[in-house]
């Protein structure tokens, strides 16, 4: 009867006639009261406790029958919703049905890949701690739900637990299943993005490198795992300051994604994020912008909740309109996307701490130093408890707010934390990482307000070789960073040397980004520009 239309649609109108179902025939949806529910299974379990196991094992299997099995998808998502609410109840939970434990972890993917992070939570781990004891810690499906549950910890923020469970689950499907069983290399990729939210970039970037032939050989080089290895692989090279590489990856990921996943699906429109990320930080700010709104917009048009990759992908719009010179509305959009990040997470969260070590920099160009100064102050407290002292993030939010604290009229403050910040960087990334270089150019800044200008040209010139050599003489930071050496150069006594410098740093900057831009304006003006840091997220 299950089978065949019109039998099955002839009960449920008996049933809805003794008022034991309500239909609704424009959803095409059946509903049971709870009431009804619990009589009836009540009856069963209590007259005949062979066929209640008969039905839940039919309704087992008709929840299983419902699975499009393509967690990954967009287009999977009402399929999935339908199902998910009937799991518990059903007892599903404690199925031995191998197709319901596939569902359970689809659904704990599905959820948490759309943002439901605390969902993925309370059934993820109820059903891995039934399964543990009734399958063993060893069992298959116990471990790829582990897998599942560890992705769901990390985007939770629960970083270290979310590292602890994969470290444990990686050993285990290594010693029983080996290097190329498909939980093993999910886990392993899973295992490489703790490393790099940990910034732990290098490791991150060696156990993903050794990854792509597995998962290549395994999978195939076009498979959405491999596609999002390749994803992660780009992550780091980002994080490493190596930008060039990390674009041509993302290019590569987002031509694929796009011709197999479509133009507006998560995964294509999360490479074109990061497509948009490499082009700022190669100092290509028009094009990021343009990139970067695209995504917004799309988002916008899907009706996409304001989960985790809608917020960042907001918080880089912000960072983009900054970077072109739109000041105002860089800092009235940044104020929007704040409030959303603490009405989601609260205000100490990571993610909206890491959020206000971007947005302090709006404020301080619209000269809401107040403001600046106590969101940064904020983000740098928080990051020191969440994610450690020595985080990168927490490393570049004190830089930044060094730049709030010298404009404010304290620089000796602004160096303290900047020679904090610069010793942290070298020993992290080396010297000529980018953001060892930014950290560089405004400590110079601290020297020669407080009058230590022999120090601050020095550190200026050094900066300016690093950067040259590692940037590009024509990189908006570079530019920024000969605009100061001027500066230096003059109060040092090198007059011709800082007229050269600074004629050709200007024409420079009105090349990169238009002679109408704040900056070449101001640096036509010989003031002194400050550079800053977009912390990093994975």
């Amino acid at each position: 009867m299950l089978a065949q239309t019109v039998p099955f649609r002839r009960a449920a109108r008996q049933l809805a006639r003794f008022s034991l179902v309500k239909i609704n025939a424009v959803r095409n949806v059946m509903q049971v009261h709870r009431v009804v529910q619990a009589v009836t299974q009540g009856q069963f379990l209590r007259e005949d406790p062979a066929a209640a196991a008969e039905f839940s094992a039919a309704a087992h299997a008709l929840l299983a029958a419902s699975d499009p099995n393509a967690p990954d998808r967009d287009d999977s998502e009402e399929a999935y919703e339908r199902s998910r609410q009937h799991l518990v109840p059903s007892g599903a939970l404690t199925s031995e049905n191998p197709l319901v434990r596939r569902l359970i972890r689809n659904q704990v993917r599905r959820l948490h890949r759309r943002g439901g992070y605390a969902e993925a939570l309370n059934l993820g781990e109820l059903a891995l701690a039934a399964w543990r004891e009734s399958l063993g810690p060893d069992d298959r499906d116990t471990l790829a739900l582990a897998v599942e549950v560890g992705f769901a910890l990390r985007r939770f923020g629960r970083w270290e637990e979310a590292l602890e469970l994969n470290v444990d689950t990686l050993q285990r499907l290594k010693d029983r299943f080996g290097e190329e069983d498909h939980a093993y290399l999910t886990c392993a990729r899973s295992y490489g993005i703790d490393l790099a939210m940990l910034g732990r970039y290098a490791e991150a970037l060696e156990n993903d490198v050794r990854l792509l032939p597995l998962h290549e050989r395994v999978f195939g080089p076009e498979h959405l795992d491999t596609l999002q290895l390749r994803n992660n692989i780009a992550v780091s090279l980002r994080c490493l300051g190596r930008f060039d590489e990390a674009l041509r990856y993302d290019l590569q990921t987002l031509a694929e994604r796009e011709r197999v996943l479509g133009y507006a699906d998560s995964g294509t429109l999360t490479s074109r994020w990061a497509v948009a990320r490499n082009l700022r930080r190669l100092g290509r700010y028009e094009e990021s912008l343009d990139t970067i709104r695209a995504v917004n917009e799309v988002l916008a048009q899907k009706g996409e909740p304001w989960n985790q990759f809608r917020l960042i992908a907001a918080v880089e719009l912000g960072i983009s309109l900054r970077r072109v010179g739109f000041y105002d509305d860089a800092a009235h959009h940044a104020e929007e996307v704040l409030q959303r990040y603490r009405r989601i997470f609260g205000e100490n969260h990571r993610e909206t701490l890491w959020a206000a070590s971007n947005i302090m920099n709006d404020r301080r160009l619209v000269d809401d130093l107040s403001g600046a100064q106590d969101l940064g102050e904020q983000a740098v407290a928080g990051l020191e408890k969440t994610a450690g002292p020595d985080h990168p993030n927490t490393v570049s939010a004190r830089a930044n707010l060094a730049v709030v604290l010298r404009e404010r009229g304290n620089p000796r403050a602004a160096r303290e934390l900047n020679e904090r910040a610069l010793e942290d960087f070298t020993r992290m990334f080396g010297e000529a990482h980018p953001n060892s270089l930014v950290v560089m150019t405004s400590l110079a800044s601290d020297l020669a307000v407080i009058g230590e200008v022999r120090q601050a040209r020095e550190l200026g010139e050094r900066a300016l070789e690093l950067s040259r050599e590692a940037r590009g003489v024509s990189h908006h930071a570079t530019l920024v960073i000969a605009v100061n050496l001027a500066i230096d150069r003059r109060a040092d006594g090198d007059s011709a040397g800082a007229r050269e410098l600074h004629d050709e740093a200007v024409a420079g900057l009105c090349e990169a980004l238009g002679p109408e831009h704040p900056e070449s304006r101001r640096a036509a003006q010989h003031g002194r520009l400050n550079n800053d840091i977009e912390s990093m997220h994975s």
